[in-house]
């Protein structure tokens, strides 16, 4: 890397555990492409007011062309350390981003866009759901993302294959298709 990576604590105690986890996720992408120019990783903790208690993690990959910039942020519940979880959920997803643009920049052909999943929770009230993959990422269907079945029959546990959309939703990654299989296929 050309410069060194930055990490700024913003509305929380600079944490030497937080930034040490931190500098061991950046070393993994790292690893998966060596042309990684800058990199800056931003933690802002949770606001005093109750109602805003978030803690919100944004990372920064300078890449040549445009960075690779992947926010997350979840509530924080006062009995809770989300902290390591918010960070290692937001190191997955920029490690992904990561691996597709390296694989652009090689020239290699995407591997198939349908990857296989399982249903964890559904909101039907609310039309959508979120379905889990076999490396414990979590992502967010609406309704209408859905081709081959009933909404309204759908069940958790069920599994399915979806595509992932090219950008991210407010609730964080979010499925463009979702395909229902049958259950009898065992958990990846």
């Amino acid at each position: 890397m050309q410069e060194p990576l930055q990490i700024t604590f913003h509305n929380m105690e600079p944490s030497e555990a937080l930034e040490q986890r931190v500098r061991e996720h950046w070393a993994r992408l790292e690893r998966h492409f060596d042309r990684i120019v800058s990199g800056r990783v931003v933690l802002e903790g949770a606001h005093k007011q109750p109602h805003k208690s978030t803690l919100a993690i944004t990372i920064t990959i300078g890449v040549p062309g445009p960075d690779i910039v992947v926010k997350r942020e979840r509530r924080l519940y006062e009995a809770e350390n989300r902290a390591p979880w918010v960070i290692n959920e937001a190191f997955d997803i920029a490690e992904r981003q990561l691996k597709d643009y390296a694989q652009k920049m090689r020239g290699e052909v995407k591997p198939p866009d349908r990857t296989y999943a399982r249903i964890v929770r559904l909101y039907p009230d609310e039309d959508y759901g979120f379905i889990e993959t076999p490396e414990h990422l979590s992502v967010y269907f609406h309704r209408d993302v859905v081709r081959d079945a009933d909404f309204a029959q759908l069940k958790e546990g069920a599994e399915v294959f979806y595509t992932l959309a090219d950008e991210e939703g407010p609730m964080g990654p979010m499925a463009s298709n979702v395909w229902v299989l049958g259950t009898d296929k065992p958990v990846l």
